[in-house]
C-alpha cells in the first residue's frame, strides 16, 4: 500500500486512497478495511461503482470530504468524485484540467491548491 491522502467522514469512518492498488479504501469505526471505491490493480480511470469503476493515478492524491460525505479525489489528472456508495464520477468543474495538489472542503467550497492558484467551486 501508498497511502498519499487521509479523510475522515460524518460517521468516523477513515477513508484512503492508494496508488499501488488504484482504489480507494474505507476502514470503519470498528477497524474493519474493504475497498471502498475502485477496482484492485485496474486503473481504467472510467466512471462507475465498486469493481467497475477505476481511479488512474497520476500524480500526488489529495482526498477530501464535503458536508454530505462524498469525496473528492486528485491525482487523476483532474478531480473525481466518489460517493457514499464508492459510486466514482467525474464532475465538470470550471477548473477544467488543472494539477491539483492538495483538496479541501469548507463553508460549502471545494477548494483545490495548485502550484501557481487556488481555485474554489461551490458544491451543492
Amino acid at each position: 500500500m501508498d497511502p498519499g491522502s487521509l479523510v475522515f467522514d460524518s460517521k468516523g469512518n477513515l477513508y484512503f486512497d492508494d496508488n499501488v492498488h488504484q482504489v480507494v479504501f474505507k476502514v470503519d469505526r470498528a477497524g474493519k478495511a474493504s475497498v471502498f471505491a475502485g477496482t484492485l490493480n485496474k486503473g481504467s480511470g472510467g466512471d462507475g461503482p465498486p469493481g467497475v469503476g477505476g481511479l488512474s493515478f497520476t500524480g500526488a492524491p489529495s482526498l477530501a470530504v464535503d458536508a454530505s460525505d462524498n469525496l473528492y479525489l486528485s491525482g487523476q489528472g483532474w478531480v473525481r468524485k466518489i460517493d457514499a456508495a464508492g459510486v466514482i464520477s467525474t464532475p465538470a468543474l470550471a477548473w477544467g484540467r488543472p494539477d491539483i495538489g492538495i483538496l479541501a472542503f469548507g463553508n460549502g467550497i471545494l477548494y483545490g491548491f495548485t502550484t501557481q492558484a487556488v481555485l474554489q467551486t461551490p458544491l451543492p
